[in-house]
């Protein structure tokens, strides 16, 4: 019988918290340690499929029996000791406890070791009590023709759990998987761990300074590793790791979790990672202090910051949208040109934010998130950014670099945004003043279909914002229905595929436009009818739209309680006949409406009104923009064909048909 000599009274306590996976790490990582290439885990379980033993056999040099003293007499000689090993050459970096780590979760731990002396293998066995941790009883030794490694068993206490044993050990050992590839396997109940699904992205970058080599490889994890910040692994030529350090980016609350193995021939020889004295002071030695590591550690931290600023970007979409679904933004209406502009700017500000200083948003409430979100958007409509950074920094230090770059962005960001929504509003102002030349200019000729029908399906935002247009080129109804169905629907239908009994399915509608909210379900349909400037509307045009009604009242396939319907009829002008109508139908509080049954609503509208309303609704940013109306091109020179092709090339035209 052995006894541990055990230097720190705290050894059980630093073994308390040790879970079961935890433990099986530790004797992973001790595994490869000896050199092995290979190592399986195994559990042993009971008839009610409880785990009882677990095995984990490596392929490594084994214990040697000389060596007992070193590898279980000696366990937290010193503070120093344990600090040399955090920062030294073991792999995993242990506290000198590893060996002990079963004591929480097991009554018993038992190695069986084979190790080569000299010309012959000798094969013994190891057994330690989680009771009595300061005693270990070894066997005699004997010869074998085995080869050499350790297998250790585990002998788990009572009610234990030992849970998704693959997972735990894989979110363990990814980094040195990633770093050997396949020099390094660990087969769990049969199953080698492929570490793949946890790699967001890997990059290698190599550089030949004067007097050294070095090669670095990123490693972008998409979950965080167990027990591992994100780290420097320090390697020489032949891929030892001799020592680890966290990166300077750590705990900054933006999930970019990452390795980085840095291999070079300077560390292949005289050079010190424990000591801090300057340069060449070690006689000979090169430290952390000397001018070529300083050298590395530049090149590898700026690829270290390259490579996160595309996932920052990546990741900061995918965080304003679970802000969106969790209610932080402020309410923007979909259907308004200045919310959507608002909204878009907010996306900039809030991603902008994020990408420099994530952690402003971590471990906050909804309820902070939101006012921090509201904060940010009076920020933002007030123009005043050097508020902005007030906040900031009363809650993260900005650094010079870091708010001179955020400042500089903002401000490029504000002004291309500002460009893109000036040029949006100047394109649609010209539309508008475009078609008044097409349907007021009495000494012009332009017709319904050439003319007034092309200009509108291609500005088909002069009914609304949120319309789609479902099909092009006065669509009967037969093939409306088809949009529609194959719109609202998981459906597809061919043309041809869907029939109409119906003496009207033949007539042709000049718009047939779809509104769908966000989870893609159809909320309203227009059907809207157009005339040229010169036809007077009358009950002849009424009644036309009045059969577009009864086609679609009569097919079920078009109706839902769920879905409005909104029959428009346009013109310059209409009679007293239609005057007569709207003012019959004034009971229902809705303008110009002439007819409504239950969700179908038939309205006659004035171009005047139409273009009226959207003038009022851009007047906003016509003047914070300071575009003037007058200033547009004037193109009544121009025949009323060469004003539609001219809009042809317009980026205020809305997107083609669905189905054409």
């Amino acid at each position: 019988m052995s006894e541990t000599k055990l230097t720190s009274k705290g050894l059980k306590n630093s073994l308390k918290n040790y879970s079961i996976s935890e433990a099986i790490s530790e004797y992973i990582w001790n595994g490869f340690d000896a050199k092995a290439t290979m190592v399986e885990v195994k559990e042993d379980k009971s008839l009610l499929d409880s785990t009882m033993c677990i095995y984990i056999k490596d392929n490594g040099t084994g214990i040697n029996r000389n060596q007992l003293n070193e590898k279980f007499e000696k366990a937290y000689e010193s503070e120093k000791h344990v600090k040399t090993k955090l920062n030294g050459a073991t792999i995993k970096g242990k506290k000198g406890v590893g060996r002990y780590s079963f004591y929480n979760t097991c009554y018993l731990a038992k190695w069986e070791t084979v190790y080569q002396d000299g010309e012959t293998r000798k094969k013994y066995t190891i057994t330690i009590e989680a009771q009595n941790l300061i005693k270990f009883d070894v066997s005699e030794e004997v010869e074998t023709t085995e080869s050499t490694g350790t297998v250790v068993t585990l002998f788990l206490n009572q009610g234990v759990a030992v849970g998704d044993l693959r997972e735990d050990i894989k979110l363990s050992c990814a980094w040195l998987l990633k770093l050997y590839d396949d020099k390094r396997i660990i087969i769990v109940n049969n199953e080698q761990i492929d570490c793949s699904d946890l790699i967001y992205s890997c990059e290698t970058r190599e550089n030949n300074f004067s007097d050294f080599h070095v090669k670095a490889t990123i490693c972008v994890w998409k979950r965080k590793l167990h027990d591992e910040y994100s780290k420097y692994y320090y390697l020489n030529s032949k891929e030892e790791v001799l020592c680890k350090e966290n990166t300077t980016l750590n705990n900054k609350g933006d999930n970019f979790y990452h390795s980085i193995f840095i291999s070079s021939n300077l560390f292949d020889e005289n050079f010190s990672f424990e000591s801090d004295m300057e340069d060449d002071n070690l006689i000979g030695f090169k430290t952390k202090k000397s001018k070529e590591f300083k050298k590395l550690k530049e090149f590898c931290d700026m690829f270290l910051y390259e490579t996160r600023k595309p996932f920052i970007r990546a990741y900061s979409e995918e965080f304003i949208g679970k802000l969106k679904d969790k209610k932080v933004y402020p309410k923007f209406d979909k259907n308004n040109a200045i919310d959507r502009f608002k909204e878009e700017q907010l996306d900039i500000l809030i991603s902008n934010i994020y990408y420099f200083v994530p952690k402003v948003f971590t471990s906050l409430t909804v309820l902070q998130q939101k006012t921090l979100v509201r904060m940010f958007e009076l920020i933002q409509s007030s123009g005043e950014v050097n508020n902005l950074f007030k906040i900031l920094d009363g809650v993260v230090d900005l650094s010079k670099e870091e708010r001179a770059e955020m400042a500089d962005l903002l401000e490029k960001t504000e002004l291309s945004n500002v460009i893109e929504m000036l040029n949006l509003v100047v394109s649609r102002l010209q539309a508008i003043k475009d078609f008044e030349t097409l349907v007021f200019d009495k000494n012009r000729y332009t017709n319904e279909v050439d003319h007034v029908q092309k200009f509108i399906e291609q500005h088909y935002w002069f009914f609304g914002e949120q319309y789609h247009l479902a099909t092009a080129e006065e669509p009967n109804f037969e093939e409306a229905l088809r949009a529609y169905l194959n719109f609202a629907s998981d459906s597809f239908y061919k043309k041809g595929e869907i029939h109409i009994d119906s003496k009207d399915k033949n007539k042709q509608m000049d718009i047939f436009a779809i509104q769908s909210v966000m989870a893609g379900e159809v909320k309203k349909c227009i059907v809207v009818e157009l005339k040229r400037p010169s036809v007077t509307l009358s009950s002849k045009e009424l009644g036309q739209i009045k059969k577009y009604y009864g086609v679609i009242k009569d097919d079920s396939r078009f109706q839902s309680e769920k879905i409005e319907w909104d029959f428009i009829l346009v013109g310059n002008k209409y009679n007293d006949e239609i005057v007569g109508e709207i003012k019959n139908s004034t009971h229902h509080g809705i303008y110009n409406c002439v007819y409504k049954v239950g969700n179908c609503t038939i309205v006659v509208k004035s171009w005047s009104d139409i273009l009226t309303e959207l003038k009022m609704n851009m007047r906003y940013l016509e003047e914070k923009l300071k575009i003037k109306y007058s200033m547009l091109c004037d193109k009544s020179t121009l025949s009323s064909d060469d004003i539609i092709k001219e809009q042809e090339n317009s980026i205020a035209t809305m997107p083609k048909a669905m189905i054409s």
